[in-house]
């Protein structure tokens, strides 16, 4: 299926109510007392005709379906409800893939995005708001790849650290060129300055002889001069 068919397909449900379409797909809004979190994308998956899909890959091949949880303020605008997770890192994978040929990449070239309205955390009902695409061009394109870079770099240097449950934690570091720190150092003789970035590189460093003190009439010195 092409993506502008499953756009104009998704838009004829646009204004439907996805809880009360998930029973018709058989598909499971909550798992015990704990809510399946991928449900309204799931309605969608099988309203196309797709299987489930967890994998890496993009949804149909060349694009990708991502549903988006939409939640209304108390002045009735909708904003965006959370953060939108678009793959896993594999650290295996990561390590030997740059991005022109990544998931992620995969992923994000092209992207049909549902919006739909949360309500609750009970899931009574939810709106299905709106239909979008979305295409990664400059310059979203190289922001996204430099922190792909980074992550893979930090991989490659650092590695995964290793966690007695849940899922591995990734090892950052924080990045050196952010700002700088400027030192002052005083001497008999000397004044040197240096400017260094956070991870303690001399980016610039400045010495300076002490200009001579020159006693006044009624300072210690001219006194201590006049006593001798």
């Amino acid at each position: 299926m092409e993506r502008q068919e499953a756009v104009e397909r998704i838009k004829e449900i646009v204004g439907q109510d996805l809880r009360a379409l998930a029973p018709k797909y058989a598909v499971a809004v909550f798992k015990g007392e704990k809510e399946n979190k991928g449900w309204a994308g799931h309605v969608i998956e099988r309203y196309l005709g797709l299987p489930l899909n967890s994998s890496q890959s993009p949804n149909f091949g060349s694009w990708e379906l991502k549903t988006v949880s939409l939640k209304r303020l108390k002045s009735g605008e909708l904003v965006i409800k959370e953060t939108m997770a678009i793959t896993m890192i594999d650290a295996y994978n990561v390590e030997r893939t740059d991005f022109e040929h990544s998931h992620l990449l995969a992923k994000l070239r092209k992207m049909v995005m549902p919006g739909r309205i949360w309500e609750s955390q009970r899931e009574i009902a939810s709106l299905l708001y709106v239909v979008k695409t979305f295409d990664l061009d400059n310059p979203t394109y190289m922001q996204v790849k430099a922190d792909y870079d980074l992550v893979r770099r930090t991989i490659i240097e650092k590695g995964f650290d290793i966690s007695g449950g849940g899922r591995r934690p990734l090892l950052l570091e924080l990045n050196p060129k952010i700002g700088y720190v400027i030192g002052l150092g005083l001497s008999m003789h000397n004044i040197v300055g240096t400017l260094t970035d956070l991870a303690g590189n001399v980016i610039a460093e400045l010495k300076r002889e002490k200009p001579p003190v020159i006693a006044t009439r009624n300072s210690p010195l001219s006194q201590e001069s006049a006593e001798a």
